[in-house]
């Protein structure tokens, strides 16, 4: 089941791919299309992403999986599998990245399966994005949406990574960009000023792409919060009631005439 970081991510990657292509260092290829036409469904569930790619005179497919639990999934036949069944449902090759967040598992960079002393082997690259720095993604408008997930991330990269969207981005993908950043830095209880968590939050919420996932966020951190009141509510109680029930016992026992 795909985590709600992962969620995220499939969502950003439906409303901006060349993020993910950017990270990937592809930079000169024209997206000649992507939706369902390239998305076939294996075993009742869509791979993350992949987009039709011109880069030259090649024609190819940019598959691209994200993972924050790798060692949870059997992501490595799964990368082989759906790139596999995107170049015989295309016929075109395919390129698949796997995008690593929130882990320092180790992951091979290939599946293999061997038989009679012949094997087959699927290669793939895998980005983990939790090993590059918060400062210089900061400074990329197409990278600092995801700064807080760089394990090195300070409050200050934040503030960094917001400036550069507010200046080189269109209101509207400066909307989306700033949702995310909103919200993976709340996921990550991260500690901003009360300026920029408010001016983030304003934006966030006139987000097109995001926010209704912004909304589900906030619901689900009050909701969150309210639980753990509640449950400092009754410790607090409980704690408060064997007190007085220890005075109690005190003030009867002097009563006691011996």
């Amino acid at each position: 089941m795909a985590s709600d970081l992962d969620i995220l991510l499939q969502t950003l990657w439906q409303r901006s791919p060349d993020i993910f292509l950017h990270q990937a260092g592809i930079e000169s290829a024209k997206i000649l299309h992507t939706g369902h036409r390239t998305q076939p469904v294996v075993r009742e569930k869509e791979l993350d992403g992949a987009v039709v790619l011109q880069e030259f005179e090649e024609t190819w497919i940019f598959h691209a999986e994200f993972e924050s639990e790798p060692e949870k999934s059997e992501l490595p036949f799964r990368t082989f599998q759906y790139g596999s069944y995107l170049h015989i449902f295309h016929k075109l090759p395919v390129r698949s990245y796997v995008f690593l967040v929130g882990s320092n598992c180790l992951l091979p960079e290939s599946y293999e399966v061997c038989s009679g002393g012949k094997c087959l082997r699927y290669e793939y690259t895998v980005i983990r994005i939790f090993e590059q720095h918060a400062a210089q993604m900061a400074k990329d408008p197409l990278l600092a949406p995801l700064a807080p997930l760089a394990r090195d991330v300070q409050a200050e990269d934040v503030q960094s990574a917001y400036q550069t969207l507010q200046a080189q981005l269109e209101p509207e993908r400066f909307a989306d960009f700033a949702a995310i950043l909103y919200i993976l830095c709340r996921r990550k209880n991260m500690t901003v000023s009360p300026f920029l968590r408010q001016e983030l939050s304003r934006v966030a919420r006139t987000s097109l792409g995001f926010a209704d996932l912004y909304q589900e966020f906030v619901a689900e951190g009050e909701a969150r919060g309210e639980a753990r009141g509640e449950a400092r509510g009754e410790a607090r109680g409980e704690a408060r009631g064997e007190i007085k029930g220890r005075q109690n016992a005190v003030r009867n026992l002097l009563k006691l005439k011996y």
